[in-house]
């Protein structure tokens, strides 16, 4: 039920907050970059007013039409669970804005803070309020109950601390044509993702079913996957998530000034990092799956698919990277295009391949969709700074060591798994995996290019 009702929680803050910090920071770098203060105060008012024009009337219509709308649910109580949460989607979608403008004035260490007070205030309350139920439905409402005073708590620090730094609301009008044409193809795009994963979430179980499963072991399958799998897989997105925060304002800046000699560099500089990340982590993730779902979820099944789905990685890292990029360059309808070019893929996947190969469809899908992705993306900077962006040798090389690294990881896994428990098998594996990619891509001089990067 928990699971089920955030999606829809996900694609609520989607729709009313994913598409405008990127915007709000670049078109306030675009305003400054042409020494124009009042319309950079005049886009920060637009985007509060449009984040608030949006989540107040779907916050309204979810209360008022409760009766008409629970449908969206199989189980009545999801909606229930949902109201708990859902004046925290106002406050969001406020907070989104000012975090934007954290972002356009590279002020991280605020953004950055205020992020970890809510993911600690969320942990904290839900770990207290849980362990209080006097039921599994009241422990997942406490456990909303966590989600909504989290996120008030957040909206409270970054209103405080704007308004402290001299945040102020003007005439938004003018703004608001440029705020929402540029936000809307990135709004659309998370708003898409969320609302394929719910998608996935119902068609991948069905068609697992029709291929002989009971329902209660295609759940289970797929709940391994999405929940256990999938959340390992995108650890690199917290460190590209990282570079990209740090990244885009600057990226926005040089644009803008026509800086095309930095631009390029910084592009290089961020697609060979992203590269470089996922390429150090999934062969420890390959070679030592098993032991890893074994130890954090008691899954083996979950270690297995982690192995079987890993590679998975670089071609989401090169994709998330490149979005960012491309968004802050003023190319968002071509990553919304792209995007959905992918999701086609994804979901063809999922509902043709789980005869021939069961949940991994999934698996399959996501690869299809980020490689296909990161490809259309690629050749969009290519043709936009006449093939001048240099990777290619990097990418190859990088992949070249993690690829021999995850043979010598399997290996060694292979022969340590005779003589010892999982626990040191895997502290064991992923010391002579990292030591082995990391000499390897000293060797092939991987890292050079840190030297350049600033």
């Amino acid at each position: 039920m928990y699971q089920i009702t955030l999606s829809v929680v996900g694609v609520l803050v989607t729709l009313t907050a994913s598409g405008t910090p990127i915007t709000v920071s670049r078109l306030m770098l675009k305003a400054r970059a042409k020494n124009n203060p009042q319309t950079e105060r005049d886009v920060i008012s637009a985007g509060i007013f449009t984040s608030l024009l949006i989540s107040l009337p779907i916050t309204i219509a979810l209360y008022a039409f409760k009766s008409k709308l629970s449908f969206i649910f199989a189980d009545p109580r999801c909606y229930d669970l949902l109201l708990v949460i859902l004046p925290s989607i106002v406050l969001t979608s406020v907070y989104a804005v000012i975090r934007g403008v954290f972002w356009g004035n590279k002020n991280f260490l605020t953004y950055s803070l205020i992020e970890l007070i809510e993911e600690v205030i969320m942990i904290v309350f839900g770990f207290f309020l849980v362990s209080k139920m006097t039921s599994i439905y009241d422990g997942t409402v406490r456990a909303g109950y966590s989600i909504f005073i989290s996120y008030v708590v957040s909206f409270v620090i970054s209103t405080t601390i704007f308004i402290v730094q001299g945040g102020k609301l003007t005439n938004p009008v003018k703004q608001f044509l440029p705020l929402i044409e540029s936000s809307l193809p990135i709004t659309l795009m998370r708003t898409g993702t969320s609302l394929i994963s719910s998608l996935v979430a119902i068609i991948l179980p069905m068609r697992l079913i029709a291929t002989g499963l009971t329902s209660s072991d295609a759940l289970a399958l797929y709940g391994e996957l999405s929940g256990m799998t999938l959340p390992l897989l995108f650890i690199p997105s917290t460190l590209i998530g990282s570079i990209a925060l740090v990244l885009v304002p600057d990226i926005s800046e040089n644009f803008y000034k026509n800086n095309i000699e930095i631009l390029k560099n910084k592009i290089s500089g961020a697609i060979k990092c992203s590269v470089l990340i996922s390429c150090l982590i999934f062969p420890t993730f390959i070679a030592c799956g098993r032991e890893i779902g074994v130890l954090i979820y008691s899954n083996l099944n979950a270690g297995i698919m982690l192995s079987a789905s890993a590679i998975m990685m670089l071609p989401m890292s090169i994709t998330m990277i490149t979005n960012s990029v491309l968004n802050s360059m003023n190319m968002e309808k071509k990553t919304l295009l792209f995007y959905l070019i992918g999701a086609c893929f994804l979901l063809a996947f999922v509902w043709f391949l789980p005869s021939i190969c069961g949940v991994y469809a999934l698996i399959w899908g996501h690869i299809a969709s980020y490689v296909i992705t990161a490809i259309l993306n690629l050749i969009t900077l290519e043709l936009a700074f006449y093939k001048n962006i240099s990777y290619k040798k990097h990418l190859v090389l990088s992949f070249l060591s993690a690829l021999l690294s995850t043979f010598f990881g399997v290996f060694i896994n292979g022969i340590l798994s005779n003589f010892f428990g999982n626990l040191l098998v895997l502290i064991i594996s992923t010391v002579a995996v990292l030591i082995f990619d990391f000499i390897l891509m000293k060797i092939f001089s991987v890292f050079e290019f840190l030297k350049r990067v600033n």
